[in-house]
């Protein structure tokens, strides 16, 4: 009978899970000061936040690419901005009141029923969406309406995706 040496076969496992093929970007987040962003970006998260109080930055990689998002908040309502190293803006997500949504986008969630928990306009590669987290019959689900109230995406709260 063969002797199986334990750590040679743990070993050979983990050298399994972590070969290219099984590694895949992981967003990176990293809370920094805001005397750390490139002045640029700086610069851009300042104008884009309007006078409003900057209480979170950080530095944020998604597959190689990385990304400045300061949360700011004004009169109860929360906002993320995130801009590149060059200052150019890449999202604007801002917490709205349902009756500031478009009245597609109010007729849809009406339509779709339940408790609206949070509805935000989301602005990103030149086009507005909006993220309703709705809740309904012990079910949460965060609900993408386009602005003419067309579903995009449907996440549970598990995070498993319909289409």
């Amino acid at each position: 009978m063969k002797t199986v040496h334990l750590p040679t076969i743990a070993a050979a496992a983990i050298l399994a899970l972590i070969s290219p093929g099984n590694v895949r970007a992981v967003d990176a987040e990293k809370i920094i000061p805001m005397s750390r962003l490139p002045e640029a970006a700086a610069h851009a998260i300042e104008k884009h936040a309007g006078g409003a109080k900057i209480s979170k930055v950080s530095k944020e990689t998604d597959d190689g690419k990385i990304a400045y998002e300061a949360t700011t908040s004004l009169h109860g309502r929360t906002r993320e901005i995130s801009v590149d190293a060059e200052g150019r803006l890449l999202s604007d997500e801002q917490t709205i009141g349902l009756a500031a949504a478009p009245k597609a986008v109010r007729s849809a969630i009406e339509k779709k029923g339940g408790k609206v928990e949070k509805l935000e306009c989301v602005k990103e590669d030149g086009k507005t969406q909006y993220e309703a987290l709705i809740s309904s019959e012990g079910k949460r689900q965060e609900v993408i309406f386009s602005e003419a109230g067309k579903v995009v995406k449907i996440e549970d709260k598990k995070g498993r995706e319909k289409d």
